[in-house]
């Protein structure tokens, strides 16, 4: 005997109701005809209209908008302008911003906010998950080492960055803190080196790693604790996780941070802010440095940067003849504060009329008595010996 089987035609219907089993969040807009076939449906979520083969429906295919990964752009839901405006800003080709979504593996040109240079095929979502860098304004401070700085001011704590005592030179650390009466060291660690890849110096992954290990012991023989955090993906979420994972979490109250603040701040070009602040009227790179909170050098290298295009007026010879000046106004302003002698409580209007009216009175030694560095200086005609004060 023959068996045949005869298979029952999936209705519209049909195909409906199997469909809002599997996904209530679909409006089925078209007629359902055969499973290889297009039908128009809807997303009840987001309202974007698509046509997708009925049978990925059916296989839990959902919507190409709304869904984690997006596949296609519904322009108020997922385009850069409407999701990372900021990113959009970067854009050579404003209308790119409508064209892709923020996270899109598309390669396009992009301008620097800051000098205006031109950076060709890079892709959206490098951009957005590491900055716009810029080679030609560029502040060479990583996105992970910002992260970390900003993070440490909003805490309100003391530190240094680029931490390098005499026991770990030539090599440093990113930051050291203290909290407690207790020394800490925060490392940032990105991509390159500390054991992910092999450099191009010809460094291998297990040697950087081996320098990171005894970097660590160093710091433990000092009585210092060593925090170090994944950053070898430079993404703000990625390394947010990973903070608040950390001991770090467990010696500051992180839920104080503002994380959006510190994004902003993760993608400041340096440069530009140095330069600002020479032009507010701060003309002296010190003084930027304790603004800042980075080395000398780094600052008079962004002035420098800054100078060649043309965000600021700094020139290093002037800087030089300025601070000589500078100095030779401290100096005279020294000699010229009125001293008593306490002996005598009479007041001499600069240190040099002190050091003639008395015997074997000396400038230097007058101003060593003034600051506590040595106890008399001169005395009387009895042989008193005479000390001095700044009035």
């Amino acid at each position: 005997m023959i068996y045949r089987v005869v298979w029952k035609r999936k209705t519209h219907e049909d195909f409906v109701k199997e469909l809002n089993n599997k996904n209530n969040k679909i409006e089925v807009l078209g007629l359902y005809n055969i499973a290889n076939d297009t039908i128009k449906v809807q997303c009840l979520k987001c309202t974007g209209i698509w046509e997708p083969l009925a049978a990925s429906l059916l296989r839990g295919n959902s919507c190409p908008y709304c869904c984690p990964s997006p596949k296609k752009i519904l322009i108020g839901l997922n385009d850069m302008w409407t999701t990372n405006k900021e990113l959009a800003k970067l854009l050579l080709n404003p209308e790119d911003g409508y064209k892709y979504t923020q996270h899109s593996s598309r390669k396009v040109s992009w301008k620097c906010p800051d000098c205006k240079k031109i950076i060709k095929n890079i892709s959206i979502n490098t951009v957005s998950r590491y900055g716009l860098s810029c080679s030609k304004c560029g502040d060479g401070i990583s996105f992970p080492n910002k992260i970390g700085f900003n993070l440490l001011e909003q805490l309100n704590t003391n530190f240094i960055p680029e931490y390098s005592p005499k026991w770990i030179k030539p090599k440093r650390y990113d930051f050291w803190f203290m909290f407690n009466s207790k020394e800490y060291i925060l490392e940032m660690d990105g991509k390159l080196g500390h054991g992910n890849i092999n450099l191009l110096s010809g460094q291998t992954a297990q040697e950087t790693r081996d320098i990171d290990e005894n970097k660590d012991i160093l710091a433990k023989e000092n009585n210092i604790e060593v925090i170090r955090i994944d950053c070898k993906e430079s993404d703000l979420n990625y390394i947010k996780i990973n903070l608040i994972n950390s001991e770090l979490n467990n010696i500051f109250d992180l839920s104080i941070i503002n994380w959006d603040k510190l994004y902003k701040y993760a993608c400041t070009n340096l440069v530009k802010v140095a330069c600002d602040h020479w032009n507010s009227g701060i003309k002296n790179t010190r003084e930027i440095r304790e603004v800042i909170k980075l080395s000398h050098p780094t600052i008079v290298r962004y002035l420098k940067q800054g100078a060649e295009l043309g965000w600021c007026d700094y020139d290093p010879k002037k800087e030089f003849k300025r601070n000589l000046e500078d100095n030779k106004i401290k100096s005279a302003n020294a000699t010229s504060k009125r001293v008593m002698c306490i002996e005598t409580k009479e007041i001499f209007k600069s240190i040099s009329e002190a050091a003639k009216n008395v015997i074997n009175g000396s400038d230097s030694h007058i101003s060593s008595c003034c600051k506590g560095k040595r106890k008399s200086c001169g005395r009387l005609e009895d042989g008193t010996l005479l000390h001095w004060e700044y009035i």
